[in-house]
């Protein structure tokens, strides 16, 4: 077993002492619209040149580490 008993109900019963109840989250959202993608995309400014680097760097990353991945699934090995 990974957890104890005891330890799962307390950290359970912390977890309910931080829970808001419907009334408490009702009353917080009270006046604020919802998040919209299209208005903050329409507002957001234009990414600047290091993001738009710092991206495809990302991106580059990924892709690498997708198709080590997949040739390590095919018991292929693939050399740099």
């Amino acid at each position: 077993m990974l957890t104890d008993t005891k330890d799962t109900e307390a950290v359970e019963a912390a977890l309910r002492r931080h829970q808001r109840s419907p009334e408490e989250v009702a009353r917080l959202g009270a006046g604020i619209t919802p998040f919209s993608y299209r208005d903050w995309q329409r507002e957001a400014p234009p990414a600047t040149a290091e993001e738009l680097a710092d991206r495809e760097e990302f991106l580059r990353q990924r892709d690498a580490e997708r198709e080590s991945s997949l040739a390590r699934e095919a018991g292929m090995e693939l050399t740099p």
